[in-house]
Order: C-alpha cells, then structure tokens, then sequence
C-alpha cells in the first residue's frame, strides 16, 4: 500500500513539473501531458489522473503540434480523428495533423493516413 503512495506521489509531483514547463513554452512537457490525458495513453499507472480527458489531451498535443514535434502531431491527428473531442471538423483537422507528422517521416502517421 505504501508503495502504490509513493508511486502515485510521484506522479503528481511529475504531473505538476510538466504543467508548469509545458506553461512556459516547452513542447516536449506539453506532449506528455496530452499523453497523461489522452484516452489512447492513459492509464492510472502512469498518469496521477482519475480520468482520461480528449479535450484537455487535445489542448496539449496542439500546444506541442504547433511547435514541429511530430509525435505530437501525430497523436492529435489520431485524437481528433477518433471524435472523441468536441472539436469541429475533428476528422478533417486530424488527417492535417498527421500529414504533418508524415511529412516529417513519422512512420506511424504515414500508415495511420488514409488511403
């Protein structure tokens, strides 16, 4: 029991430094933020989270996507492809997401394009 404490302490002290480096413009903590949230990712191993959000994994996949980080480009592709956000014309806006993230060489935004 202590263990799982300890485990879930850390992951708040991980979440809180994430937030507040991605908040100060790194891109690299706003992609494991969406990460923590995104129902794709989330598990409660690994985010100190009690449930998965599409909307705020979305906010930080963009945050990251806007800055060139292809991985997250491809994430919010495949997020906003899935229509699990309220986000209009999620479908459309997710296959320029991946394409961004293919034109980069990210092999899993190549395949995940349609055909």
């Amino acid at each position: 029991m202590a263990e799982k404490f300890k485990a879930a302490q850390q992951l708040d002290g991980e979440f809180l430094l994430l937030r507040e480096a991605a908040r100060k413009g790194s891109a690299p903590a706003a992609l494991a933020l969406g990460e923590m949230y995104d129902p794709a990712t989330y598990t409660p191993e690994t985010s100190p989270l009690p449930a998965p959000n599409p909307a705020q994994a979305a906010a930080w996949y963009r945050q990251a996507a806007e800055a060139g980080i292809a991985q997250a480009q491809y994430r919010l592709g495949m997020l906003l492809m899935s229509g699990k956000t309220d986000e209009p014309n999620g479908p459309e806006v997710g296959i320029s997401w991946l394409r961004k993230a293919a034109d980069q060489g990210l092999a899993e935004a190549k395949e995940a394009l349609p055909k």
